[in-house]
Order: structure tokens, then sequence, then C-alpha cells
């Protein structure tokens, strides 16, 4: 596809701005979020900047290295805690990256343009993001609630032990 083809579909007045509703209330993954979030509004401004293909295509390869970082990040916090669909959600990322790589491979090969490339980021991020990561951060509130209150339970309950534990 030609550049004017891809001119004429692009809003530049739809900016991608970062929403409060993107936090999950986990501070690394919030954290880890904003900068996947600023990569993609990078490839966002450099495509409504005209930017080369060769600029485009490093940002969408600094978008992956990052995504690689981030998930690995997530799926060590869903081994600490134990998240009951670790595999599931790990899966899930296996997939969005090889999905990043073809799109990559169809930008590089003009199958694409930088207006799809961009729905195609928008929506990995803001699917990925408010529907698995949040059960992800739900999950880990709910043991951090149950794990308080079964202290509690356990502390408010417990017998006073006298002579050595008899």
């Amino acid at each position: 596809m030609s550049s004017n083809d891809w001119e004429e579909n692009w809003k530049e007045d739809e900016k991608l701005k970062w929403d409060p509703g993107f936090d999950l209330g986990y501070g690394e993954i919030d954290d880890e979020h904003r900068i996947f979030h600023g990569l993609i509004v990078d490839f966002q401004e450099a495509a409504i900047q005209h930017a080369s293909k060769e600029k485009l295509l490093g940002i969408l390869h600094e978008i992956t290295e990052y995504a690689e970082f981030h998930f690995s990040s997530e799926e060590k916090i869903m081994a600490a805690c134990q998240y009951t669909e670790l595999d599931e959600h790990a899966a899930l990322h296996h997939t969005l990256l090889a999905e990043a790589r073809d799109a990559y491979t169809q930008f590089q090969q003009d199958e694409i343009d930088p207006a799809h490339l961009y729905e195609f980021l928008l929506n990995w991020f803001a699917t990925h993001t408010s529907k698995e990561d949040k059960k992800l951060v739900q999950y880990i509130n709910q043991e951090r609630v149950t794990t308080r209150h079964s202290s509690k339970q356990v502390a408010a309950g417990a017998p006073t032990l006298r002579h050595g534990g008899r």
C-alpha cells in the first residue's frame, strides 16, 4: 500500500492518551503498561509524522522486545502468587508475540499499512490489559484480602498458649 492509501484513514485527532481506566491497581504491572502504552504512542506519532518505514520498524521492534520483557515479568508475578490461570495467560502471551512478529513481517513486506498496524497494537494493548491482566490483578488482590483475613482469624481465634505450648 502506498502512504496515500493509509493517510486517508488516519485521524490525527485520535492520538492515544493514557486513560486512568488502564490502571489495574498493581504498581509494577501498571508502570510497565504505561511504558508499553508510551511505545505505542511513539509508533502512532511517528506514523502521523510520516516517518520512514525503517523508523516505524524500529519502534515496532522495540515494542515487541518490551512486550517480551513485560510478559516475562507478568509471568514471574503469576508464578509467585500461584495464579491459577498462569498457563493459559502465558499461552496468550506466546500468541500475542507471534502475532506481533507476523505484523512486523507484514508491514515490512508492505502487506499492511501503519494505520492498520497501529490498530493492531492498540487492540492488543487494550484487550489484553482490560481482560486478562485485569483478571490477574483481581486474583492478586483477592489473595491479599484472603491472606489478611485468614491471618486475622487465626490471630483472633488462636488460644493463648501457656506452659510452653501445652
